[in-house]
């Protein structure tokens, strides 16, 4: 009977402790693999169609990498802040595995690329899906699709 309690306590300390390995991020349908659709300037109305182009936001956690797969813009890396229908991108680093790790940069053509303007962009989550975001930030509206 002892070894029986004893083992049931094991078991359920064992569950508890390993619960907590496990964390969940919390951004809901924001993770995952985005391809950059359509840059709206919001200012002129004008709309860059980028959907046959290979220009990708990866979302997971915290971080946010933005990658151009052709190969022709850097690679950045960011941290960003995901907060009901807010979105804050911050500390952009251009990725690098070669050097001693990634390198911050403070140029902003960096970003453009991406849709960003700013070394810290805020957007408006006007859309989130399963397969499509739409975010709004002061100049564009960029429109994504998931893979």
């Amino acid at each position: 009977m002892k070894k029986s309690i004893f083992l049931l306590i094991l078991i359920i300390a064992t569950l508890t402790s390993c619960h907590r390995l496990v964390e969940a991020s919390g951004n809901g349908n924001l993770d995952g693999f985005w391809h950059i659709e359509s840059i709206d300037t919001i200012q002129s109305g004008g709309t860059l169609n980028v959907s046959q182009q290979y220009f990708f936001w990866s979302v997971q956690h915290h971080l946010l990498i933005c990658d151009d797969k052709t190969g022709n813009n850097s690679k950045i890396i960011m941290r960003f802040h995901h907060s009901g229908d807010s979105l804050t991108t911050y500390s952009p680093h251009i990725y690098s595995r070669e050097a001693a790790g990634d390198i911050p940069t403070d140029d902003i053509a960096h970003l453009k690329p991406y849709g960003i303007n700013n070394l810290e962009e805020k957007f408006l989550i006007l859309r989130l899906s399963s397969n499509k975001m739409v975010l709004q930030s002061k100049k564009y509206i960029i429109k994504f699709r998931k893979l």
